[in-house]
């Protein structure tokens, strides 16, 4: 089954830190920066996510719809190239 999840290059930033999608499938993983970075507090290093006490703020959703936009299309990649 393949999967995308996310994480922080630094999780441990005194600033912002890039954010890396990480694709698992086959055995394999391949790790590549979504060229979008926020600051670690914001960060849930458990769920790979947004933290969601910060769903209040406008950033919230901006970034949260660029994660599912990203996730989709790499799933819907995957599944086109196994047929």
């Amino acid at each position: 089954m393949a999967q995308v999840t996310f994480y922080l290059k630094n999780p441990n930033a005194k600033n912002k830190s890039a954010i890396y999608a990480s694709f698992a499938f086959d055995s394999k993983r391949i790790q590549s920066s979504t060229k979008w970075s926020i600051d670690p507090r914001f960060w849930d290093r458990r769920k790979g996510t947004l933290k969601h006490q910060y769903s209040h703020l406008p950033f919230y959703q901006i970034y949260m719809e660029h994660f599912d936009k990203i996730k989709s299309t790499i799933i819907d990649y995957y599944q086109h190239q196994k047929i």
